[in-house]
């Protein structure tokens, strides 16, 4: 991460005529980093099986703690569960799976025993962010090609306060899941100290979003502005370039520490040279193949299903119409039979009456 960032940030400075697309080239593999991160916390509980695991136990045992009377603090033992002790108190417990303020008012809990859970829409929140960034870059791309992107621009009548709303808005809502996830499995991954690590993904991907925000705010105010070598665009990329290429000096030292390699030596797996971890790094296949199955494949399933409930609605619609049509066609009155069943039952309950 460290490394990816100052390297393009130190190529914008060099190349002001390409800053524009070595940033959203850095931008897009923000949404890398947060995947894999992700990815790193399910890793270390053993995968997305024995995670869902761990939250069908959390959700048994807050079942248990919300049935009893009185909020008893009286610990729950069951053969079917871990103890409390073991993955949290209580009150960590009874508030499993539930979202964090303002969302809590906005949102139900999410549930943690079916399998379009808590899981699911963590696992969707996350990763929903790679395509909208790889799709914001190319429009980006085409913007600035049409000359209608203008970087620090907040005219609605050109295209850069509607990607920056879009990042924003995509970025917040998967740090938001992080954060969710880190919150309801906390006592789980306690042991890799989760929150320095957390802290030092959130600050580097977070902070320098909204740094090249508020320095493309301070270009539109004319605090920063063109001079004869620089335009606008080329003065805001470049400052961002320049702090990123500092800031990431202070990141490397703060990641040597959060992220020792003790944590990911492992003797049994067969080790690999500089140059195949860093193809591992870059290689997007894993990102495909998780995008296709939690994003592509649910969506497909479920136009499917829409698709297949809109035809029987129809089916039985018709079925609906074409018994009422027979049911009509059987009460109009014909040539040889001129009174209806209704006509008939009037006279007979005529007759039944005595003369008085």
């Amino acid at each position: 991460m460290v490394p990816i960032y100052a390297t393009e940030a130190w190529l914008g400075l060099f190349m002001k005529e390409y800053t524009l697309y070595w940033d959203v080239m850095r931008e897009s593999y923000e949404a890398l980093v947060i995947w894999s991160f992700y990815q790193f916390l399910v890793t270390y509980l053993q995968g997305p099986e024995n995670l869902n695991q761990i939250l069908l136990r959390k959700h048994e045992l807050k079942t248990k703690l919300q049935a009893e009377p009185h909020g008893s603090t009286e610990p729950v033992q069951s053969d079917s569960v871990k103890e409390p002790e073991e993955i949290a108190d209580e009150k960590e417990i009874l508030h499993a799976g539930e979202h964090i303020s303002p969302c809590v008012y906005c949102f139900k809990p999410y549930r943690m025993d079916v399998e379009t859970g808590f899981h699911h829409k963590i696992r969707w929140g996350i990763l929903q962010y790679v395509p909208i960034k790889v799709f914001t870059a190319i429009a980006t791309f085409v913007l600035q090609a049409t000359e209608t992107y203008e970087s620090g621009n907040f005219s609605p009548r050109v295209g850069y306060p509607y990607i920056a709303f879009i990042t924003n808005a995509s970025q917040i809502w998967a740090m938001y899941c992080l954060i969710l996830f880190y919150h309801t499995l906390l006592p789980e991954i306690k042991p890799i100290n989760p929150l320095a690590k957390f802290l030092a993904v959130k600050l580097v991907v977070f902070f320098t979003f909204w740094q090249s925000v508020a320095i493309a705010f301070f270009v539109e105010l004319n605090y920063l502005h063109a001079t004869q070598d620089y335009t606008n665009d080329q003065i805001a990329g470049g400052l961002q370039d320049f702090i990123i290429c500092i800031e990431m000096f202070v990141a490397s030292v703060a990641h040597f520490w959060v992220f020792p390699y003790q944590e990911f030596n492992n003797p049994e797996k067969e080790a690999y040279n500089q140059f195949q971890r860093v193809g591992s790094i870059l290689n997007p296949k894993d990102i495909i193949t998780d995008m296709r199955s939690h994003i592509v494949a649910p969506a497909a399933k479920s136009l499917q299903a829409k698709r297949v409930k809109v035809q029987t609605t129809i089916r039985s619609s018709f079925a609906c119409q074409t018994c009422c049509e027979t049911q009509s066609t059987e009460m109009v009155p014909t040539n040889d039979n001129s009174s209806t069943p209704k006509k008939e039952l009037y006279t007979q309950l005529n007759e039944e009456q005595p003369e008085s």
